[in-house]
């Protein structure tokens, strides 16, 4: 029998498969499902792998998973379309559910294809882990998919208002007619104002320029990025180059030569960087300028400090924490604050009033922000200086220039604390138009005195939070808040969008009558070699699968594991700290053995007093310049007026903590998104 060759594409299907087949067999064993339609559903798996490839995981199934989620996602009264789930088979005559997975839809849906009332949050959650595992794999971009991005980044740019546009004549490109967006709009100005208008944008001894890891337009990396090359006419004239980007008056004069040489441009152009993203395409990502960038970080921290410690937005927008929009997802997946629920009396009047909350998402966020809508919204004082910091133009990678009627893309370090700040404003000013009439909230033109109580009560205890372009509002305005929202060029995600009963979503929590249904998505794909930082990530899938009991899926990953590292560590409900570190967790055993056998090299720290073992460890790739002068000073300066050190000396990922043996030595630098593997003796600490 002649076999295939093992080209890339049958590898990934392999592998895919196989990871696919024991989660579905653990999901089994926990959900009482028949093994004989576990092995239907994975022969259909296995014909439609032949069929359309690895797409059938990184985009039928997710696609599949993702029309559940709409459905439960919807009005209560909505009804289903005709065909919830195209491209599977249905089960039995006339219903809408599909055989595939049939027997966890079946506990979530009606034959009808409506949400049950006892719809079983476990079963969700499962189907989401089947069906949406793959969704979000790194592959390798595609000419076609990078095209499609960038066709729908400049579409998204050819729709946005002119920079000198008025607020009404966005409303009317928008929505012709509306008359309640002004009215919201003027309130939504007024809380900007206010939030913003007490503090000075130019306040020095506020601003604290630095740089991030992340690449610039300009090319510097390392050690170059405090060596300033251009002059910007714009950025000077309210970032004066003498404050902002020199150490002290007396580097001016030592290096003035060297500033009389600089480039001199009117404004900075940014350029448009593709990464990966999800099965749909890459990310874009607009790096800004190497000047741009040193100003912005300045600005986004005095920005968020601001914005955080404002008392009409401390605790409603968040930047340094998920938590609170999270844990507010997941009460109010359980389908209002039961028990919460309170009566306003007014003459002999009983008003229930409950407190419903629903989070919304916004669809090409930080692209739709236009300069018109932050002009009208930011007080004069705080648009002056973002505009001055804000790059005019974009690069694509064809090498078209783009003026850009966005105000901040994303990759601007001021983008998400002002698209946050325009939400919230948006958002809170809605609540105070609001008003009941028969569960159907609408603007009272002239409203009763029982009108103006019932709003007033609301408005007082009524909040929306905000993380990004995550929104939770009141049940009872969002309706018309995605209206006011897309009046000015912003557009929600109906689709994702959870207004239904019990389905909530918002900053990775996705909850289900108060269950956290999150899936597990693997990012990282299956190589042979597991090198960078690919063996943290797929550890970390393992522990994953061992803390949900699904230990055949575990059991297959830790094989794979064995392959690559045999000397992994096995611990047992403990965490590594500080410094990231590539073990395995298993819930029945706590021994010192590894994955081959052998036993763990351990020792007494007796300066410490304590065990130690030898494992891996992440460390950054450094590399040393020599860089003696101003402009090291300058990066020093910046680092002694922050808590931590910046992160031009060394990187950090979401899923690393900061590294026991940072860059220290002077004119030593760390490369950005690189990090090595080496063993290192570790300590054990307990939780």
């Amino acid at each position: 029998m002649n076999r295939k060759p093992l080209t890339a594409e049958i590898y990934n299907q392999q592998w895919m498969y196989d990871l696919f087949h024991a989660c579905y067999h653990d999901v089994a064993r926990a959900s009482d499902i028949l093994s004989v339609e576990v092995e239907r559903d994975c022969k259909t798996v296995a014909a439609r792998l032949v069929k359309e490839g690895t797409s059938f995981f990184t985009k039928t199934l997710p696609k599949l998973g993702k029309q559940l989620d709409k459905l439960l996602a919807a009005e209560p009264d909505e009804l289903p379309p005709d065909d919830p789930f195209p491209g599977f088979g249905k089960g039995e005559s006339g219903s809408k559910i599909p055989k595939f997975l049939g027997c966890l839809f079946s506990e979530v849906l009606t034959a009808d294809g409506k949400e049950r009332s006892d719809a079983s949050p476990e079963a969700y959650g499962n189907i989401r882990l089947l069906t949406g595992l793959f969704y979000k794999t790194e592959w390798p971009l595609t000419p076609e998919l990078s095209e499609k991005v960038i066709t729908q980044f400049l579409q998204t740019e050819e729709e946005l208002p002119e920079e000198g546009a008025s607020i009404n004549q966005i409303i009317d490109r928008f929505n012709p007619g509306d008359f309640l967006s002004p009215y919201v709009l003027r309130e939504a100005r007024r809380l900007c104002r206010q939030v913003l208008g007490g503090t000075d944008p130019l306040d020095y001894d506020a601003l604290i320029p630095r740089h991030g890891p992340g690449a610039v337009a300009t090319g510097e990396t390392g050690h170059e990025k405090t060596a300033f090359k251009r002059y910007y006419d714009r950025l000077h004239s309210v970032f004066p180059y003498d404050i902002l980007m020199s150490y002290n008056l007396s580097s001016v004069s030592d290096e003035w030569e060297g500033w009389q040489g600089l480039e001199s441009l009117d404004t900075g152009t940014a350029k448009v960087v593709l990464v990966p993203k999800d099965s749909r395409g890459p990310r874009l990502i607009s790096c800004e300028p190497l000047e741009y960038q040193w100003v912005q970080q300045a600005m986004l921290k005095h920005l968020v400090t601001t914005i955080e410690k404002h008392p009409l937005t401390r605790g409603q927008v968040n930047f340094s924490s998920q938590e609170i929009n999270r844990d507010m997802a997941q009460r109010a997946s359980l389908g209002g604050p039961e028990g919460d629920a309170v009566r306003l009396e007014s003459g002999d009047v009983m008003f229930p009033l409950p407190m419903d909350y629903v989070t919304l998402d916004m669809k090409d966020a930080s692209d739709r922000v236009s300069c018109a809508l932050v002009k009208y919204l930011f007080p004069e004082n705080w648009y002056e200086a973002l505009y001055a910091c804000r790059s005019a133009a974009t690069k694509l990678p064809c090498g078209r220039v783009v003026p850009l009627k966005k105000f901040a893309p994303m990759g601007s370090a001021v983008c998400f604390p002002i698209e946050a700040l325009v939400f919230w404003s948006i958002a809170r000013a809605m609540l105070h138009h609001c008003s009941v009439e028969d569960q159907k909230y609408v603007v009272q033109i002239e409203p009763t005195p029982l009108d103006l109580a019932v709003q007033a009560y609301r408005s007082q205890r009524a909040k929306v939070y905000v993380y990004g372009d995550d929104i939770i509002v009141p049940r009872y305005c969002s309706g018309l808040t995605i209206r006011v929202l897309e009046a000015v060029g912003l557009k929600a995600n109906l689709d994702k969008c959870c207004r239904g009963r019990f389905f909530r979503e918002s900053c990775g929590m996705d909850a289900y009558k108060g269950i956290c249904v999150t899936p597990l998505r693997i990012r990282t794909p299956l190589t042979s070699s597991l090198g960078g930082t690919a063996l943290f990530s797929w550890c970390s899938y393992h522990n994953w699968f061992e803390r949900r009991g699904m230990y055949g899926a575990a059991e297959l990953v830790r094989s794979w594991l064995c392959r690559v590292s045999p000397d992994l560590l096995v611990l047992n409900e403990e965490e590594w700290d500080p410094v990231p570190v590539a073990y395995l967790h298993r819930a029945d055993t706590f021994g010192l053995d590894t994955l081959s056998g052998r036993r763990l090299r351990r020792r007494w720290n007796s300066d410490f007093q304590r065990y130690e073992f030898r494992g891996w460890v992440a460390r950054v790739r450094p590399y040393e310049a020599n860089t003696p002068g101003w402009s090291e000073m300058l990066v020093r300066a910046s680092a002694s007026r922050t808590s931590v050190l910046p992160e031009t000396f060394f990187m950090k990922a979401d899923w690393l903590h900061w590294f026991e043996e940072p860059v220290v030595t002077a004119y030593q630098y760390a490369r950005a998104r690189r990090v090595i593997r080496k063993r290192a003796w570790l300590p054990l600490n307990k939780r």
